[in-house]
């Protein structure tokens, strides 16, 4: 999803969006890697 597509989904403004990401610290830039990494802490979390 585009930064612009998950702005509309959230029915912000697409500078507004960039600020509410900004402010809760959430990348812009999110990879498949570091998808994959949250993947693998989130099993390991569930399994505790």
């Amino acid at each position: 999803m585009t930064l612009g597509q998950a702005a509309r989904l959230a029915g912000l403004p697409q500078l507004d969006f960039q600020r509410e990401m900004a402010r809760q610290r959430i990348p812009i830039h999110y990879d498949v890697a570091e998808f994959q990494e949250d993947l693998k802490t989130l099993e390991r979390l569930a399994q505790r």
